[in-house]
């Protein structure tokens, strides 16, 4: 049985009303707001039914009391009164009441109001929960979706597939850091590194745009090879860029974009594909930059041996304020040795 809490000073209100309710919800009266809080101390009604003409404490102090509680924030609360003021309801309505009953109190017009507000909470409740659900089978089909685009990647090009999860892990390694840092406060949100740990797996995605006869090449590549190897970045930024403009830049796809266009810039302005310098290059590009070199020094390669971790930090760190952002290097500097247990790690999976 929902229960219905009343705080009013005046006895022969509260049993009024009382009388009205009891057989239909389970009633709880209270004289004053010491009284109710008391009570909210330990129990959680489904609504309020609350007096504004009380002494010591009035019916508006008592409701901002009452919205200051974490439990009782939404729950749903009708100021009853005796006054015709419009000023007074304009001013309850404002600090979150959601209806008025004016005494006299009528039994049933108090029933069918009560029964009104009650019927919304519980439709309120059940839509959040239909979207709660529906928002995480969105993110499951992102995730599957992001999966799905790996393993086609994996298949093509095996050695690309296990750089972009290695790459992944220690772009959320950074990511946190930053985030526990506070290096950007305004930027890196929740759900800014939500959406950038869907979205990095997919900056080499440009690669399947790539002939087999340079992708797979065994051997270094040539100037001219290079430089369409280079074009990666640009397939996979217009990929994702005609992916955005269907489902919008809410999307985690429009970071996902920025990171395939822009995580081989540098920040003095000598990268690729548009040469971007500093801070015009997106943050997400910025911080995927430094995962993405360290994975590609520490891999080995048929053309090379992969470097230790400690020359290729070294190498990254010559790199400061030059390639990289040097607020994320600040930072990076201090964490070397959570990449070093991330790649043990991976090649402790690639024995097993």
């Amino acid at each position: 049985m929902e229960t219905v809490l009343i705080i009013d000073d005046s006895g022969i209100n509260l049993r009024t009303a009382k009388e009205a309710l009891d057989d239909y919800y389970n009633v709880v009266t209270a004289n004053s707001c010491k009284m109710a809080l008391r009570y909210l101390e330990k129990h959680t009604p489904d609504i309020i039914l609350l007096d504004i003409q009380m002494p010591e404490v009035d019916g508006f102090e008592t409701l901002k009391a009452i919205r200051s509680l974490p439990q009782t924030e939404d729950t749903p609360i009708i100021f009853l009164t005796a006054q015709d003021n419009v000023a007074d309801e304009i001013h309850g309505l404002e600090l979150g009441a959601v209806d008025y009953i004016h005494k006299p109190l009528q039994p049933q017009i108090m029933r069918m109001r009560i029964r009104t507000q009650l019927d919304l909470a519980h439709y309120q409740d059940h839509l959040e929960e239909i979207i709660m659900q529906k928002t995480e089978q969105v993110a499951r089909v992102e995730t599957a979706l992001v999966a799905s685009l790996n393993d086609l990647l994996e298949i093509r090009d095996g050695m690309t597939g296990s750089h972009v999860r290695r790459t992944a892990k220690y772009f959320e390694i950074l990511l946190n850091a930053l985030d526990k840092a506070h290096t950007f406060p305004d930027a890196i949100t929740p759900d800014y590194k939500v959406r950038l740990l869907r979205g990095a797996p997919l900056h080499d995605l440009g690669k399947v745009g790539i002939s087999d006869n340079t992708l797979l090449k065994p051997s270094r590549l040539s100037p001219e090879e290079m430089e369409f190897m280079r074009q990666h970045s640009t397939f996979g930024g217009q990929a994702l860029t005609h992916a955005v403009e269907i489902v919008g830049e809410d999307s985690f796809l429009s970071d996902a974009r920025d990171m395939a266009y822009y995580h081989h810039e540098k920040w003095d302005g000598s990268g690729y594909p548009k040469g971007l310098a500093g801070e015009d290059i997106p943050l997400s590009a910025r911080i995927l930059a430094v995962a993405d070199v360290y994975d590609a020094l520490t891999s080995q390669r048929s053309y090379k041996d992969a470097f230790s971790h400690e020359k290729a930090v070294s190498i990254l760190l010559d790199e400061d304020g030059t390639s990289f952002d040097p607020r994320i290097m600040q930072v990076f500097r201090q964490i070397t040795d959570e990449f070093a247990q991330a790649k043990a790690s991976f090649s402790s999976e690639a024995k097993a």
